[in-house]
Parts: structure tokens; sequence; C-alpha cells
């Protein structure tokens, strides 16, 4: 299946949610090996933005913190925007319906978030 890193990224915490719902065993073993490839992508992408924000920010000689100052965002913004339209693919076929429980209770906002990942229809 191919993503970007943006929707990755995206669905990180509702992928979490997802993996402390109780799933049938077959479902709960597809999502922690999409989980696990998700980790990979997500620590790459981490990398290559904290790149950027140490070309686009400054540190706070109190803290050693580094942040984007507000008139870079922009600046920022636009160099990160070709790595969160990356496209990667992932070894994972989508989920469907009959994969997931009756029972299964997530957020609206996460149903959002996961649909790259499982047709909830």
């Amino acid at each position: 299946m191919k993503v970007t890193l943006g929707q990755i990224k995206g669905a990180e915490s509702a992928l979490g949610t997802l993996s402390n719902q109780a799933l049938p065993i077959q479902t709960a073993y597809k999502i922690s090996r999409l989980i696990k490839q998700v980790i990979s992508e997500i620590s790459d992408f981490e990398e290559h933005r904290k790149r950027l924000v140490e070309k686009f920010g400054t540190t706070d000689p109190d803290t050693g913190i580094i942040t984007v100052t507000e008139e870079n965002i922009p600046l920022f913004s636009e160099a990160l925007r070709p790595l969160l339209e990356t496209e990667v693919t992932l070894n994972f076929d989508k989920l469907g319906p009959k994969d997931l429980p009756e029972s299964f209770n997530i957020s609206s906002s996460d149903i959002l978030q996961l649909e790259p990942f499982i047709d909830f229809v």
C-alpha cells in the first residue's frame, strides 16, 4: 500500500488508539505489523524534520531547545511540505469492516486519520 508520510504522521495517535482496542487476533497481528513499519517511517521522518527545525530555528540559550521562529514558519512549512507529501510503500493490505468487531469504539477524528489503512464502509 502506498501512503504519504503526512498520512502516516497524521495517523500516529489514532494507530495507538487502535492498538489498544480489543481486536480479533488476526486483525491485532496485522495492526502490530503495520505499527512496526509506521514507527520506522516516523523515525526517519523525524530525523529530517529535526534538520529543518535546526535550519529554520533558533536555540534558546537557557534551555538549549530549538524552535522555529515566527518569521521562519512559512519557510519551514514550505520546506517540510515535500517531505510530508513523500509516498512510501508499506507492506500492508487495507483492512475492511469485517476485520473489526461490531463493538469497535473509535472517535470520528480517529476514523478520518485511519482511512488510508482501514475501509470503514
